[in-house]
């Protein structure tokens, strides 16, 4: 398997790493205010080091958050676990509160707070709902896909 992506409703994902044996997963940074979800990425996080694998995170876009905070806030969970990130992926799938006029520019301050931060940014996201939400724009394609 090259790859998996895990979140919070995982939980602990040793058993899904032995089965699997992927050769990268990618945690979800989970930013909302319950501690405990913060402590399932930090967990994921260390766990996927322990056992060797290059690990990446993914924030989930919420569009109606300030990009920049948003950004530091999923980047302040990869940091606070020790674990260096391959790229931050943004994640960008959900309707609530999404359409062009506010998706390009949020992914655009994202993305460009993740680099001035230091890190690698790529989008994380769906063919139907790109062309959905963003008319297909092309302006993040010198940016990894997912």
């Amino acid at each position: 398997m090259l790859g998996i992506d895990v979140s919070n409703w995982q939980g602990d994902i040793q058993p899904l790493l032995e089965i699997h044996r992927p050769g990268h997963v990618c945690v979800r940074l989970s930013t909302e205010t319950w501690a405990s979800q913060r402590a399932i990425a930090v967990q994921q996080l260390r766990t996927v080091q322990a056992a060797n694998i290059p690990a990446s995170g993914y924030p989930w876009c919420y569009w109606n958050l300030d990009p920049v905070r948003h950004t530091q806030d999923a980047i302040s969970v990869a940091e606070s676990s020790g674990v260096p990130l391959t790229i931050t992926w943004f994640d960008a799938e959900d309707d609530t509160y999404a359409a062009p006029h506010t998706v390009i520019p949020w992914l655009h301050a994202a993305v460009n707070e993740a680099q001035r931060l230091g890190y690698r940014a790529g989008i994380y996201t769906r063919a139907q709902w790109w062309r959905d939400f963003t008319n297909d724009t092309h302006e993040f394609s010198s940016l990894p896909l997912w």
